[in-house]
């Protein structure tokens, strides 16, 4: 099989992947980085959603001003809680919480279940993170970190998002 056909292929089931890609921001408070996550959302294939109270604004007026001209486009879900996000997404979804205190290293974790399975990365505020994230008592998130050099605390929200968009794919 030739090497066009083979990344074809790989595109291909990329694709097929993405249609089942969810990612979670939980009480985001910087625009800018919500709009950055929201177009790798777009170019990936995945669905946006916000949980809980945002640190700005979400009408016409303040979308465009933060240069996000593309956002209707999106279409964002938003949910009160954590609660209502599980209740909007399929049963079988499986959960995954991005934190830097995780034991768990993203190397390591086994993100995808199978091709099937819906799959929602999780990602807390850039100033708390989760800090009071309440989630139903039937849903066990998987918590995983980033590795990064002990240089920095944690990686940009909108690059942690990329990062771990990319290894679910």
């Amino acid at each position: 099989m030739a090497l066009g056909q083979l990344a074809r292929g790989a595109a291909a089931a990329a694709l097929q992947r993405q249609s089942l890609l969810h990612v979670a921001l939980y009480r985001p408070q910087i625009p800018a980085n919500t709009g950055s996550i929201g177009r790798t959302c777009l170019g990936m294939g995945a669905a946006l959603h916000l949980v809980g109270e945002l640190g700005f604004s979400l009408d016409e007026r303040s979308v465009r001003r933060a240069g996000l001209d593309y956002w209707d486009t999106l279409s964002p879900s938003t949910h009160p809680d954590l609660v209502a996000l599980c209740a909007a997404l399929p049963p079988s979804t499986r959960f995954v919480v991005f934190t830097r205190f995780a034991e768990e290293s993203l190397l390591d974790a086994r993100l995808v279940e199978s091709a099937a399975t819906p799959l929602c990365l999780v990602f807390g505020a850039e100033t708390f993170g989760m800090r009071g994230a309440v989630w139903p008592s039937a849903v066990r998130p998987l918590e995983v970190a980033i590795p990064s050099h002990p240089s920095i605390r944690s990686f940009n929200l909108a690059a942690s998002a990329a990062i771990a968009m990319f290894e679910a794919v």
